[in-house]
């Protein structure tokens, strides 16, 4: 037997999340209506690009509560999945996801350059220690991120 063939009306797969490039950092509107409604027959990398992908839309779209909600909600599968606790890389960047949602969601004025200084350095430190996550769309929008406050 051989492979199914791919029809359109199927759900994304690898391709989809290429897909995503150009809306991840800039049209999240349309970027969201291309994050699959279930992950689960998705490999495991994908169900966590596409996590960081929802996170990032919700921010880009101003709805940090929805984020908030998002990054608490994938940390606790690392917790419950054994699947998840295994990629230690994903769950430590997912906590620096939640501590750029906890910084965005600060008053202004309590955004001192010393908390977004050391929230820098430890993506720093995440890049050098986790080399298979170093170069990933999550990172580099962090990153991008961080230097814009």
């Amino acid at each position: 037997m051989g492979h199914p063939v791919k029809r359109r009306d199927d759900p994304p797969s690898r391709r989809s999340h290429a897909l995503l490039l150009p809306h991840f950092l800039g049209e999240p509107d349309e970027a969201i209506s291309l994050v699959p409604t279930s992950l689960s027959s998705h490999p495991r990398d994908i169900q966590f690009y596409f996590h960081f992908a929802t996170i990032a839309i919700s921010i880009e779209q101003r709805d940090l509560l929805a984020a908030e909600r998002a990054i608490d909600n994938f940390l606790k599968r690392f917790q419950r999945r054994k699947s998840y606790a295994q990629r230690k890389s994903a769950q430590q960047l997912a906590l620096l996801y939640r501590k750029f949602i906890r910084l965005s969601q600060a008053e202004p004025r309590s955004k001192t350059s010393s908390s977004l200084k050391k929230l820098k350095d430890a993506l720093s430190a995440f890049k050098a220690t986790y080399r298979d996550y170093h170069s990933t769309l999550p990172v580099a929008w962090l990153e991008r991120k961080l230097a814009e406050d």
